[in-house]
């Protein structure tokens, strides 16, 4: 039996939550040569994929019972018949499991974002428990990722960052086709067009993909442990007013954070802000 063929190219999308990646994952995962596979992390916890879109009846991840293998790459590769494979904030799980040979590239992105509006996030779906710890949790995850790429040679790592791609996706989305050797494909842009079979990711988003597909009504729609960790619902009416070719423009952290709260971010993180060019 002939060796399951690997991908030509492993990218790792490394960006701390809240940060946009899920739209951007789904972008560049309507390349006709990249899949992205979104948060593969998780499979591990879960024992299974299960596919934020499709659910349990995912056409794609449905025939992966045993994930936690050292071809799991590999295979996903084969099945996709694609050449690039785009995997989401799952570097350090992949390191033990996915043996690759010398010949598979290695890329890394870090997509960053403005840091308020990502502690905004935070305190609106009350994943921390408080301004404080929300700017700490940025911040600690910004440090992480600078620490970890400079551990990478520079041709193999690319910064971007979330409000480039909302000012023109075009031109970002060109920039990292150069940068993977791939060409740009204008399709791209209307990803909802694509067949996407995510794991994970932000609700909201996904959501909104759907909804362009004319249904808001698949699995996408949250988990009852989810349900139970904030009021899901005002976030997805946000999302439901949201046109994905609109291109994710959101300012709610201006009005949303009070003066004292802004003011916590700037004596806690005003620098490091700065640094990426906020």
């Amino acid at each position: 039996m002939s060796a399951t063929p690997e991908p030509a190219r492993v990218v790792h999308l490394l960006a701390p939550a809240f940060s946009g990646a899920t739209w951007f994952s789904l972008m560049l995962g309507a390349h006709s040569e990249v899949f992205g596979t979104g948060e593969l992390y998780k499979i591990f916890d879960w024992e299974r994929p299960s596919c934020t879109v499709h659910g349990e009846g995912c056409p794609f991840w449905g025939g992966f019972e045993e994930c936690a293998r050292s071809d799991l790459l590999s295979r996903i590769a084969a099945r996709s018949g694609r050449s690039t494979i785009l995997v989401t904030n799952s570097r350090k799980q992949l390191d033990g499991v996915s043996v690759l040979s010398p010949d598979v590239q290695v890329r890394y992105l870090w997509l960053v974002r403005d840091g308020r509006a990502v502690t905004a996030s935070m305190l609106r779906k009350q994943a921390v428990s408080g301004m404080s710890a929300a700017v700490n949790d940025w911040a600690r995850a910004i440090r992480k990722h600078q620490r970890f790429l400079r551990t990478i040679a520079s041709e193999d790592h690319l910064t971007l960052r979330y409000e480039d791609a909302v000012e023109d996706p075009t031109a970002m989305l060109g920039r990292v086709c150069a940068f993977l050797g791939l060409e740009f494909e204008p399709a791209m842009l209307r990803f909802w067009e694509h067949p996407q079979h995510y794991i994970g990711g932000n609700r909201g988003t996904l959501l909104s993909m759907l909804r362009q597909r004319g249904d808001d009504t698949a699995p996408v729609l949250i988990s009852s442990e989810q349900a139970s960790v904030f009021d899901w619902q005002k976030d997805l009416e946000y999302y439901r007013s949201v046109d994905v070719t609109d291109r994710f423009v959101d300012h709610r952290w201006m009005t949303e954070l009070s003066a004292w709260q802004k003011l916590v971010f700037r004596v806690r993180a005003g620098r490091q802000n700065r640094r990426l060019g906020y």
